[in-house]
């Protein structure tokens, strides 16, 4: 080894450097994964993502491990990495004691992708060009979904939407502004860095239609990070002294062109700032989630739930309605990884940030790579000021431009005490960790696969090719409790085996926050007329996700066929209130209205019409007719979202018709009585804002 991270490998017979090749391997393939990640993998589907995680896993993480484990490539010690270390290790232990393998495996995967790029990018590569291909790679991929997203923007102003947010390749538009800020950071960067004109005009152009794409998101907080981005990056490059004429004339032309490209694209984003004061629900709604996940978190402070588990995990903790993230990096690391994790990863991002930007601005950067490390520092003040706002790190291709600028800063930052050797053992548990995740994505690729050939087969009606396609996908994973469920489900389709609700309860053991476990076992004795038993695990189901409206329905509903009437009346007016709770009047999409609360209005006002209390009953009959009329106006609007992401439900709005055309009638058969409210409770027909004046129906 002639020099720190270099070697001289001797040729083959061929005149081939194969040696030479295999270490110019890792920083090749995360360029590419960079590139393509925002492409394929911002769906966050894991079967979207597998085609990238198997590039890194084979290509970046085995040969790194490998040149490490054997002593060809060297890593200095950085600022934080112990807390770095102790991050891993609160990881590992968090993925042992996970509440759901099914959710933990491939975001472990993830996390070893990322880690692989992180010390690419703090390795440097054998001719320390690492950090620049893969921010080219970074700059070429959120070029290549700009482009995706003005195409779709183009589309919809032809149809007359220009107030449309575009989502390009990535799952919405809030994960498509918090990738598009990071690559625009770097390729920024790059674009000073550039000694080459035609090589800063390409990144400058890129820098623009990224730009354009970033405003046309409509994403606010997208807008904050850009913001708190260029301040960093600005600030640091003066203080450090980075600018001279010719790189101030440069930036000045980038930023003249990126400012007519954002107030050309800028009508989204605008009119989400101007509807900032109208849409207080939005942070109302991530309030009340922040609350929940920090409950969730001091639930189990040491292991927490497990990486990648919050969308089964957070059931118990609801206050609003659900949501699959905590629309916050930092709060969901300690809600999923513990609250250890938690705090290294945040204190070691900070640590690690602040110490790599004072080394630029106290000019003991080489001044040769000073851009493209501010222009890494700009992207990880951008991710962090995202990351309050969203779980910005569980959309793959953010997390791993997280990785890359956080390697490329602690390669910049190198601290004494790194000995000889010490890299050789977390060289090859890096190997070790690629090659079981390459068995464990290619167990996941075809395990995944048949899971989708099962939905299809139910789809289409043959339910014995969906049953074999499920058997299949345990086959690949038996890890899967989804895949599991269903084959027992099939099982129970002609009669209830003998050893039915043991396998419910094994199936719990493995996922005990998931209600949809005790709910499929109700399913299937509903089916088979057993009504008690159905009753009993929608009870339980109930107690892992208290405030769903649909498991209420269906208990209330049950409890009347059961002739259990005085506890269905129950049941139907803690629907009612929780209609009127957090959980019903905080949502995610207020668009969307819940037609189980005025199922439960029905209910009620049948009850009440039966003991002859017709005031009452109009009022209940009422309220069930303005909930079903917002809901048939809501469906109008939202059907093509909910078509695309297959929430259609053909058999709730076939129930709603009915329930709304059985209301009519009792309004028009009731006659207009007086009760409480003519009697001093107001002209509003007795039913304000809040939960009803009585329990009594």
């Amino acid at each position: 080894m002639a020099e720190k991270g270099r070697m001289s490998a001797p040729r083959g017979a061929s005149g081939v450097d194969w040696a030479g090749l295999a270490l110019r391997l890792p920083e090749w393939s995360a360029a590419l994964a960079l590139a393509i990640a925002p492409l394929s993998a911002g769906t966050m589907q894991t079967l979207d993502e597998l085609p990238v995680l198997l590039l890194i896993l084979l290509f970046c993480a085995i040969p790194l491990g490998w040149a490490l484990g054997t002593g060809r490539a060297h890593l200095e010690l950085f600022p934080a990495w112990q807390l770095a270390a102790a991050l891993g290790a609160f990881t590992l232990i968090s993925a042992i004691y996970t509440v759901s393998p099914e959710r933990t495996i491939p975001r472990m995967l993830e996390l070893v992708c990322a880690t692989a790029v992180f010390v690419t990018a703090l390795w440097g590569g054998p001719a320390g060009t690492a950090a620049v291909w893969c921010a080219a790679g970074v700059a070429v991929g959120g070029t290549a979904v700009s482009a995706l997203g003005l195409s779709e923007y183009l589309a919809h102003v032809r149809a007359g939407e220009a107030g449309w947010r575009i989502f390009s390749s990535f799952y919405n538009p809030g994960f498509l502004a918090g990738y598009l800020v990071v690559s625009l950071m770097l390729t920024l960067g790059l674009a000073m860095q550039a000694e080459r004109r035609w090589t800063a005009a390409l990144a400058g152009v890129a820098a623009a239609l990224q730009t354009a794409a970033l405003f046309l998101s409509g994403a606010r907080a997208g807008l904050l990070a850009l913001a708190a981005g260029m301040a960093v990056l600005l600030v640091c490059a003066a203080i450090g002294r980075a600018f001279d004429r010719r790189r101030a004339l440069r930036l000045a032309a980038i930023a003249a062109i990126c400012v007519v490209a954002a107030v050309a694209a800028g009508r989204p984003a605008g009119q989400r700032v101007q509807a900032a004061a109208q849409e207080g629900h939005s942070l109302e709604f991530r309030v009340y989630t922040w609350k929940g996940t920090v409950e969730m978190a001091r639930q189990r402070p040491i292991a927490g739930f497990g990486p990648g588990t919050f969308e089964v995990a957070f059931y118990p903790f609801t206050i609003a309605g659900y949501t699959r993230l905590a629309h916050s990096t930092w709060l969901q690391a300690a809600a999923e990884s513990g609250l250890g994790a938690g705090l290294a990863l945040a204190a070691g991002w900070t640590w690690l940030w602040g110490a790599a930007l004072w080394r630029v601005m106290r000019r003991r950067t080489d001044a040769a790579a000073v851009w493209l490390t501010v222009g890494a520092g700009a992207a990880m003040a951008a991710t962090t000021v995202r990351g309050v706002f969203d779980s910005d790190w569980w959309c793959l291709p953010i997390l791993l431009v997280a990785a890359l600028s956080a390697g490329h800063l602690a390669k910049t930052s190198p601290e004494d005490g790194a000995v000889e050797g010490a890299w050789r053992a977390p060289g090859w548990a890096l190997a070790a960790a690629g090659v079981a995740g390459i068995i464990l994505s290619l167990m996941l690729q075809r395990g995944l696969s048949e899971m989708n050939a099962a939905q299809e087969a139910e789809r289409q009606g043959d339910h014995q090719a969906a049953r074999a396609d499920w058997r299949a996908a345990v086959a690949w994973m038996p890890w899967s409790v989804s895949a599991r469920l269903s084959v027992l489900l099939y099982d129970a389709a002609g009669s209830i085996p003998d050893d039915f609700e043991a396998r419910i309860s094994r199936l719990q053991k493995l996922e005990p926050t998931n209600p949809k476990i005790p709910h499929a076992a109700a399913v299937a004795c509903e089916r088979h007329g057993l009504r008690d038993r159905q009753i009993h695990w929608l009870e339980q189901a109930r107690k892992l996700d208290p405030h769903s409206p649909r498991l209420l329905l269906e208990e209330a509903s049950a409890l009347e066929e059961a002739g259990r009437d005085e506890e269905a009346i129950r049941r139907w007016m803690e629907l009612v209130a929780v209609e009127f709770s957090p959980y019903g009047q905080v949502l995610a999409l207020p668009q969307m209205v819940e037609p189980s609360y005025a199922f439960a209005h029905a209910a009620l006002g049948r009850r009440a019409e039966e003991r002859g209390r017709e005031w009452r009953a109009r009022r209940h009959y009422r309220r069930a007719v303005e909930i079903l009329e917002k809901y048939f106006t809501s469906l109008k609007e939202m059907r093509p979202v909910l078509e695309a992401g297959g929430l259609s439900d053909p058999q709730t709005e076939e129930e709603a018709r009915k329930v709304l055309e059985e209301s009519r009638q009792a309004l028009e058969r009731l006659p207009d009585t007086p009760g409480p409210e003519r009697r001093g409770m107001g002209s509003s027909g007795g039913w304000g804002f809040g939960p009803p004046p009585s329990r009594r129906p």
